[in-house]
Parts: C-alpha cells; sequence; structure tokens
C-alpha cells in the first residue's frame, strides 16, 4: 500500500513491525530526561525519530512510524508515572515536615 502524504510517496505498511509493548517490560532501559533533553538539543527531535531531511530524502513507512509514535507515547506515560511517584513522596516529606512543627 502506497500513501502520500504532502505529495510524497510512503513505502508500505510492513507486517513484521515489532509493536512496541516491551516499552513497559521491567528490564526496559527508559532514557532519563537529561539524556533526552540532551538528544534534542543536539539533533533537533527526539531520539529514534527519523529527522525531517532523511524523511523528505526517503519517504516514512507508516507503520514504523506508527510503532515510533506509540513507543514515544508509551515513554511518556513511564516519565509521568515517575513523576507522579516523586510528587507523592513529596507530598508525603512535607505533610512530615508540617506535622513535626
Amino acid at each position: 500500500m502506497v500513501v502520500s502524504l504532502s505529495g510524497r510517496e510512503e513505502r508500505g505498511v510492513d507486517e513484521e513491525i515489532e509493536w512496541p509493548d516491551y516499552v513497559f517490560a521491567e528490564d526496559y532501559n527508559l532514557r532519563n530526561l537529561d539524556e533526552v533533553a540532551s538528544f534534542i538539543q543536539e539533533n533537533q527531535r527526539l531520539p529514534e525519530m527519523p529527522s525531517a531531511a532523511d524523511v523528505a530524502e526517503n519517504g516514512i513507512n507508516i507503520g514504523e512510524v506508527n510503532a515510533l509514535l506509540l513507543k514515544k507515547v508509551e515513554e511518556l506515560t513511564l516519565y509521568i508515572l515517575q513523576q507522579n511517584d516523586d510528587i507523592q513522596s513529596l507530598k508525603a516529606e512535607v505533610q512530615s515536615l508540617k506535622e513535626g512543627r
């Protein structure tokens, strides 16, 4: 299947794309946010995502990009969960300090 996006042709959907359920595995190596920020500063894009120049030159595989986007959403979910844990710990610490007055 070939799809056109802004006049560019994209390659067909690859049936053998690995769906990113592995992001939620215990042994998944989630980059720390400092690494992500550094990568974005250097490359002006998210890690693992194709550059605009690469897409303009080679097009995209819709299935691969959808899997990458889902992976990024799942990673964002993990970051939010980590931040929520941090917030809850800080709230408990503040409450403890208030009670100690």
